[in-house]
């Protein structure tokens, strides 16, 4: 967990990792709330209730809604996982600048090659995507819990314990 701090303390992309476990969040409040609704959806036409139509729009606003989130976390996340690439290689490279010729000339160019695009590709990915990852699933773990409590306590209980 240190490690992953200084990079990001070092990328300086603190900020637009909020941002993004924001939109992720947001996108599970929406899950919950598909769910939800379809939920009421089938209880309502099967009661043939008369909000059966509003309750459908509803439910096709929170989809559209879950796609415009989805696109925006997609898109969000690759600009980070860009920004925090360029910045790594730019740190790795005013570090091999710095050093003496002798001390790097012990590496072969395509070992230091392979270091500078795809092991920093692969730690810019791991920055920018595990730890809101594993973020969003503990909150989705609870959000589901909660749920399901909410919907049938029995139930809840039972998987509680």
């Amino acid at each position: 967990m240190k490690v992953w701090l200084w990079l990001i303390k070092k990328t300086e992309s603190l900020k637009d990792l909020c941002i993004i476990l924001f939109f992720k969040l947001l996108l599970i409040c929406l899950g919950i709330a598909f769910a939800l609704w379809m939920r009421k959806i089938i209880d309502n036409a099967l009661v043939q209730d008369h909000t059966f139509l509003l309750n459908s729009l509803v439910f096709i606003i929170i989809l559209l809604s879950q796609i415009i989130v989805s696109a925006v976390v997609y898109n969000l996340e690759h600009r980070l996982e860009i920004n925090i690439d360029k910045r790594l290689k730019s740190l790795m490279m005013k570090s091999l600048l710095k050093q003496d010729y002798h001390c790097i000339s012990n590496y072969h160019s395509g070992e230091l090659m392979n270091r500078y695009s795809s092991d920093l590709s692969l730690l810019a990915a791991g920055i920018s995507r595990q730890i809101p990852n594993m973020i969003t699933m503990i909150v989705r773990i609870f959000a589901v819990m909660i749920v399901i409590g909410y919907m049938s306590p029995l139930l809840s209980g039972v998987l509680v314990l």
